[in-house]
């Protein structure tokens, strides 16, 4: 029984993480066909990404707080109805700043997702299982940056660009009823104080600036690359939505190959 029920929370936390990284990677292909939709450059509507990591980063001081305080379950449905509902809105925008704003609020749902969803495996299990599950997340993560930029690029051909945030839209709501039914309710903090002095030593410890420094640096050259990409390859260099969404296995084949080589050597 145990087995089967920490297989749901593996699950879950996974399909969770999926879905977060989703909605930064699956409308990528789309993004020359939004700038033509909303009327506006490509420059602007490429500040969707950068905006949706801002929603994410902002409430991540707080969210493990929330989450031991109200539960990680209800937290993370929570999450999941805000995904949902900027999704939908993202489909139904007819001007850049309405669609930049929705943008925004799916990242704050993504924020929510992607913390319960590590913050379950932490909860759940200890030692080299814990070890095993958060490999999981990563390869999680790694899949969804073929699968969301490939399957956003397929549904951009057959439908058009709202068809992709429906899409996230629908997987949150299925997400939301499996949590409902398969997940148990945490045991919730009496005291959950904001203890900022942890924060404060965090920001003095030098070995954990520099490994964030260069971990952001890394992350930071992918986001800027994903920002300028689809509007140069699909523009300049006249790729269809296809061929660029292609281009989203390499970068998943590049991850895999990164995590192995730290793995290995």
């Amino acid at each position: 029984m145990e087995q089967t029920y920490h297989f749901h929370v593996i699950t879950i936390a996974c399909a969770s993480v999926f879905l977060a990284q989703l909605g930064m990677m699956m409308y990528l292909p789309a993004l020359p066909a939004l700038a033509l939709s909303l009327q506006t450059t490509d420059a602007l509507t490429s500040l969707a990404l950068p905006i949706y990591l801002v929603g994410m980063a902002l409430p991540m001081l707080f969210l493990g707080k929330w989450g031991a305080w109200i539960g990680l379950k209800p937290v993370l449905m929570l999450s999941l109805v805000v995904f949902a509902i900027s999704s939908t809105l993202a489909a139904l925008s007819t001007d850049v700043e309405v669609f930049l704003c929705a943008r925004f609020t799916q990242g704050l749902g993504a924020s929510g997702i992607s913390v319960m969803a590590r913050s379950l495996i932490a909860h759940h299990f200890k030692g080299n299982e814990l070890a095993k599950a958060l490999s999981l997340l990563s390869i999680a993560f790694v899949v969804s940056l073929g699968i969301g930029q490939y399957a956003g690029a397929l549904l951009m051909s057959a439908f058009g660009w709202p068809v992709i945030f429906y899409v996230l839209a629908l997987g949150s709501v299925v997400l939301i009823v499996i949590i409902y039914r398969y997940l148990l309710n945490s045991p919730r903090a009496n005291e959950t104080p904001v203890c900022w002095g942890h924060y404060l030593s965090i920001a003095r410890h030098l070995p954990f600036l520099r490994a964030a420094f260069i971990g952001g640096l890394g992350y930071g050259i992918i986001i800027a690359f994903n920002t300028a990409a689809p509007a140069i390859f699909q523009r300049t260099y006249q790729w269809s939505v296809n061929d660029y969404g292609r281009l989203g296995w390499g970068m998943s084949l590049a991850y895999l190959l990164g995590s192995l080589s730290v793995s290995r050597y």
